[in-house]
C-alpha cells in the first residue's frame, strides 16, 4: 500500500474536541500511515489528550488563513516539507463533517482504481451566479487526497509557497478551494471526485440526504444541518432535511449523538430547527405510535388561568388529557379557583392552587409548582389568553387557540407528543408556533431588541451559557410548550420567589416574564438538547394556507418583479420597502456606486431591474480600476467631482467597511451617501 499522510485540520472557538473527531479519526487510522493534526486557534486539556491517542503530531497554531494558511504552516513549517516528501500520497481534510457513514474502504478502494492525480469526496460544476459571477468546477477542499505525481511535483511546492494566507473566508474559497483544482487542472493534472455526479449546486449541504441514499457517500457536511441559506429555495425546498437524523438512526449508519453533542454546542438552536425542518404535526385522531404507553407519573400538565370569563373554554381542554397524565390548574382568582376544583373533582390525578399575580403565568409554573417540576420526565404549560378592550378581543381569541389547540388539542394529540419524546431522547422541548395575525406579525421578524438585555440578565441568573444572538428572531413567543423536564433543569431547579417577578402593571417589554418566555429553547440546548415547533394537524392546515395567502400579497407588493432567485426577492425588499435605495437614487441626477466587488454588482443589479439610472462606478485611487464594469463604466475617486448637489453615491461594499468608506468619501467632499 501506498504510504499516506493525512493532515486534519480542526477549528473551535473553545478549543473543545468533540467525539466526533476522534470517531472519525480512528476509522481514518487504517488508511493512513502516519497522521498530522493542526488546530487553528486553542485546544483544552482534554481535546489534547484526545489528539495524541491518533499522533504525537499535534500542532496548535493562531487562527490566520484558515484552513489554506494552516496546511500551509504544517507543509513548510510545522512538518516540513521533506518529511512530507518520504509519503507517496497526501490526504488534506478538516472538521467541517460528521462520518464515516458508509466504511471509508468503500472510498479509498474505488478511487484507487482512479488515474488521476489528485481527487475528492465531491465536486462542484461550474457554474453562474447572475451575469457578474462565473466559477470554474472544482473539488471541494473538506477531503482531498493527492497522488504522487503531483505531490512530488515543483508546482505543488510553487502553490504552497506563493499561496498568500486569505483574509476572509469568500477569498480562502476562491485563492484555496477554487484556485487548487483550476491551476492543476490547467497544468495538466487530472482530478475526479467520489460522487461521480457534477452537482451544479452545493448539495453537501442543500441535499444531504440523497447523497448519503443514491451515492452513499460517507459523510454530512455540518453546515447542511445549521445553515440557514435563503437561496437555499431558488434551488429546491427542504423536503429531505427533516428525514436526515431518521435516516442515520433507523438504518443505524451512525451515532447521531456524536452530531447532536457537536451542533448544539456550536450552532444557533433557530438555524438547526430552520434547517432540520423541525416543525413537527401531530396527528389529533391517528396514534403515530400506539406501541408506546404513556406511564402514569411521567407527564405532567400545568394550565393557568386568569380571565373569568374564558374559564370554561380553556378548562374543557383538560378533557383531552390522558388519565395516566397529571393535571395542576393554577390562578390567582377565587371564583376561577373554585370552578377549576369541580370541573376537576372526578379527576384523581388532578390538583387546583391559588397563587399571587404577580409574575403572571410565569410565576405560576415557576414559583407556585416549582415542587413538582422535578417530579415529571415531561411537563406541559399552557395557559389562557384575553383582553378587556373591545377591539383586540378577536385577535387573542385567535392567540389563545394557537396556546391551548396545540398543546391540548386531543388525547391522541398529547400521545403523539409525548411519543415523540420518548422516541427521540435528544428532543427537550417543543414550543407552540408564533402567532402572524395582527399585532403579532412582527413577532415573525426581529423582535430581541426590547428584550435582549433582560435576556442577558437571566441567563446570567440562572447560570446558562448558550449560543444566543441579539440578530435572531425569538423562537419562542407564548409560554405554551411540551417539555422533557432535565431539559429546563437550570430554570426548573432555580429557587424563584415572587421578588424576582416584577408587579402590576407589567411593562410591554423588558421583563423577566419576556426573557423567560424567550430563552426556553436555550435552556434546552444548554443542557445538549434540541427544540422544535409542533402543531395539530387542524391548526396546521389552517396556518399552511395563511401563510401562502401572506407570501402572495407580499410578493405582489414588491414594485419591480425581474427577479429570478428567492435570495435576491429578499434583498429587493428588504432595498425598496425598508431601505429606501430607491427613494435615494430618484433624488440625484448624477448617481454613482461606489464598489465593483460582488455587492457593487448585487446593487447595481437591483437597480437594474428597477430601472434605475446611474453613471458607474466608483473605487478608490490605487485600487484595480476596470475600464468597464456590467457594462457600465468605473472611475477614481480623484475623477468625480462631489461638489455638486446633483451627485449622490451608493456604498455597496461589506458591512464592515461601511465606516471606512463613508469617511474616505467625505473627505473627497461627497455630501449625500447612503
Amino acid at each position: 500500500m501506498n504510504k499516506r499522510l493525512a493532515i486534519y485540520v480542526i477549528y473551535d472557538k473553545d478549543g473543545i474536541i468533540d467525539d466526533y473527531i476522534p470517531y472519525f479519526l480512528n476509522a481514518l487510522s487504517d488508511f493512513v500511515s502516519h497522521m498530522v493534526i493542526v488546530c487553528n486557534g486553542k485546544v483544552n486539556g482534554t481535546g489534547m489528550e484526545k489528539l495524541k491517542t491518533f499522533t504525537s503530531d499535534v500542532f496548535v497554531r493562531q487562527n490566520i488563513g484558515f484552513d489554506a494558511g494552516a496546511i500551509k504552516d504544517v507543509l513548510l513549517n510545522l512538518f516540513g516539507w521533506e518529511k512530507v516528501m518520504e509519503y507517496d500520497e497526501l490526504l488534506i481534510c478538516n472538521d467541517t463533517f460528521y462520518g464515516p457513514i458508509f466504511p471509508l474502504s468503500e472510498l479509498f478502494n474505488d478511487m484507487s482504481k482512479k488515474d488521476v492525480d489528485f481527487w475528492g469526496i465531491t465536486q462542484r460544476k461550474d457554474y453562474t451566479d447572475g451575469p457578474y459571477i462565473s466559477v470554474p468546477k472544482y473539488l471541494q477542499s473538506y477531503f482531498i487526497n493527492v497522488n504522487s505525481r503531483l505531490l512530488k511535483s515543483d508546482d505543488f511546492h510553487a502553490f504552497w509557497i506563493n499561496l498568500a494566507l486569505p483574509e476572509s473566508y469568500g477569498i480562502t474559497i476562491i485563492n484555496y478551494e477554487i484556485a487548487f483544482s483550476q491551476l492543476f487542472s490547467e497544468k495538466g493534472y487530472a482530478y475526479t471526485s467520489y460522487i461521480s455526479e457534477n452537482c451544479n449546486h452545493n448539495y453537501t449541504y442543500l441535499d444531504p440526504y440523497n447523497l448519503i441514499i443514491k451515492y452513499r457517500c460517507p459523510i454530512i457536511k455540518r453546515k447542511s444541518l445549521a445553515y440557514e441559506n435563503e437561496d437555499e429555495l431558488s434551488y429546491m425546498g427542504g423536503e429531505n432535511k427533516n428525514r436526515l437524523m431518521e435516516l442515520l438512526e433507523d438504518n443505524k449508519l451512525y451515532d447521531t449523538s456524536l452530531i447532536w453533542d457537536n451542533l448544539l454546542r456550536v450552532r444557533n438552536i433557530r438555524d438547526i430547527k430552520n434547517t432540520l425542518h423541525l416543525d413537527y404535526v401531530f396527528p389529533t385522531l391517528a396514534l403515530n405510535s400506539p406501541e408506546i404507553e404513556i406511564k402514569p407519573k411521567t407527564a405532567l400538565v400545568i394550565l393557568h388561568l386568569h380571565y373569568h370569563q374564558m374559564t370554561d373554554e380553556c378548562l374543557s381542554y383538560l378533557n383531552n388529557v390522558p388519565a395516566a397524565v397529571d393535571i395542576v390548574v393554577t390562578t390567582s382568582a377565587m371564583d376561577v379557583y373554585t370552578k377549576a376544583k369541580e370541573f376537576l373533582s372526578n379527576k384523581p390525578n388532578s390538583r387546583v392552587r391559588l397563587v399571587d399575580n404577580r409574575g403572571r403565568d410565569v410565576s405560576a409554573l415557576l414559583v407556585a409548582c416549582n415542587d413538582l417540576l422535578q417530579d415529571y420526565e415531561y411537563v406541559c404549560f399552557t395557559h389562557d389568553k384575553d383582553t378587556n378592550l373591545v377591539a383586540s378581543k378577536r385577535s387573542a381569541e385567535s392567540f389563545r387557540h394557537i396556546l391551548l389547540e396545540n398543546t391540548l388539542a386531543s388525547e391522541t394529540y398529547i400521545h403523539n407528543v409525548i411519543a415523540k419524546f420518548e422516541k427521540n431522547p435528544k428532543l427537550g422541548f417543543l414550543n407552540i408556533p408564533s402567532p402572524y395575525h395582527r399585532p403579532y406579525f412582527g413577532t415573525l421578524g426581529n423582535e430581541w431588541t426590547n428584550n435582549f438585555d433582560s435576556v442577558k440578565m437571566l441567563m446570567k441568573k440562572i447560570d446558562v451559557d448558550s449560543p444566543v444572538s441579539v440578530d435572531k428572531h425569538p423562537f419562542c413567543l407564548g409560554t405554551a410548550f411540551w417539555c422533557r423536564s432535565s431539559a429546563m433543569k437550570p430554570l426548573f431547579y432555580y429557587n424563584w420567589t415572587l421578588s424576582d417577578f416584577p408587579p402590576e402593571p407589567l411593562p410591554a417589554n423588558g421583563t423577566i416574564n419576556h426573557a423567560i418566555e424567550r430563552i426556553l429553547s436555550y435552556v434546552a440546548q444548554s443542557q445538549g438538547y434540541y427544540s422544535g415547533h409542533m402543531m395539530s394537524d387542524t391548526y396546521a392546515a389552517i396556518r399552511s394556507v395563511d401563510l401562502e395567502k401572506i407570501i402572495i400579497k407580499l410578493t405582489k407588493s414588491i414594485e419591480y418583479k425581474d427577479f429570478n432567485a428567492y435570495q435576491l426577492l429578499f434583498k429587493e425588499d428588504n432595498f425598496a420597502n425598508n431601505g429606501n435605495l430607491l427613494d435615494f437614487c430618484n433624488k440625484y441626477d448624477a448617481l454613482y456606486i461606489y464598489g465593483t466587488g460582488f455587492y457593487g454588482a448585487f446593487t447595481a443589479n437591483l437597480l437594474i431591474a428597477a430601472r434605475q439610472e446611474f453613471y458607474g462606478f466608483i473605487v478608490s485611487d490605487g485600487m484595480t480600476k476596470y475600464e468597464s464594469y456590467l457594462g457600465y463604466p468605473v472611475f477614481y475617486l480623484s475623477e468625480i467631482d462631489f461638489t455638486a448637489e446633483s451627485v449622490g453615491v451608493v456604498i455597496a461594499v461589506a458591512s464592515k467597511s461601511h465606516h471606512e468608506v463613508t469617511s474616505i468619501l467625505s473627505k473627497a467632499g461627497a455630501k449625500n451617501i447612503l
